[in-house]
């Protein structure tokens, strides 16, 4: 019978078993797992775009681009606003 593996089983097989591994999911969840919350649950440690603000600050996002993110109201939102900071969109 396949068992389902929690994040943190996940992390510890990539750091000891796994050379290379691809997480796929919401980005909402996904940004959470970057940030070290384990638990991704909506209740809990809801600090998504906050995250993800820092993290486009620490990559040279312009300020505008990081106001426009940091004002956005779901994770989906900021992303339109990092293609246009990175010249994908017009």
């Amino acid at each position: 019978m396949l068992q389902l593996l929690s994040v943190k089983q996940l992390i510890w097989l990539q750091i000891w078993a796994f050379k290379r591994m691809l997480l796929t999911g919401h980005i909402g969840k996904l940004i959470k797992v970057a940030g070290g919350i384990m638990n991704t649950h909506s209740r809990e440690a809801d600090c998504r775009i906050e995250l993800l603000t820092a993290f486009a600050f620490k990559c040279g996002v312009e300020p505008e681009y990081i106001k426009l993110i940091m004002d956005s109201l779901t994770t989906e939102e900021p992303w339109r606003h990092l293609r246009k900071a990175a010249g994908f969109m017009r």
